[in-house]
């Protein structure tokens, strides 16, 4: 009997380590997911001032076009 509750004992003891690494692994997990999260916003503000930057360079260079019938 004093095997019996030493084993649950020690089994209850695994089963407590396993859940802190598994709770410290969603925690790594979470955090990872945020700093993606913090990139993606980054590079979408990034590829809309790009965007923006393009579309004035084009209007910029459209008034300096000409006509090849006028050449």
């Amino acid at each position: 009997m004093a095997t019996s509750t030493e084993e649950v004992a020690a089994t209850v003891t695994n089963v407590g380590a396993i859940a802190q690494q598994t709770s410290a692994t969603a925690q790594t997990v979470a955090s990872a997911a945020e700093e993606q999260l913090a990139s993606t916003e980054e590079i979408t503000a990034s590829a809309k001032s790009l965007l923006d930057i393009s579309q004035d360079l084009s209007k910029v260079v459209n008034t300096f076009k000409t006509n090849k019938t006028n050449l």
